[in-house]
């Protein structure tokens, strides 16, 4: 009877810890620039979640967006990839709740702090 009750409560927090995250991300990025300072920009992320895998897009202000050219979520990190132009950009972020916050750093050496919230 014990291992019943273990395995049944076992099998419900991995149920409720394997929250699906597709939806939309909005918020705020910001960009260390050593020569303007801090610099800020509005980003949206669309995920969509099939089991680990990631898919989806990102748009920084009023640019187009970009899709996702690798993606995936293991516990509470998301890790993406996607190319700008000659320059590839890897994201690690950590959700908590409706919050996704992280870092997204490019193969040109640009890294932005961006924290968003799902909409």
């Amino acid at each position: 009877m014990k291992k019943l009750v273990l395995s049944a409560l076992l099998f419900s927090v991995a149920v409720l810890s394997a929250a699906d995250l597709t939806g939309l991300y909005a918020g705020k990025g910001v960009k260390a620039d050593q020569k303007y300072g801090p610099l800020g920009s509005d980003f949206q992320i669309g995920l969509t979640q099939a089991g680990s895998a990631i898919t989806g897009f990102l748009i920084q202000g009023k640019s187009p967006a970009i899709q996702f050219t690798g993606g995936a979520v293991s516990g509470n990190q998301v890790t993406i990839s996607l190319t700008e132009g000659n320059v590839l950009f890897t994201g690690l972020f950590t959700v908590n709740g409706d919050q996704l916050s992280g870092r997204l750093t490019g193969s040109d050496g640009d890294v932005y702090t961006i924290a968003l919230t799902k909409q």
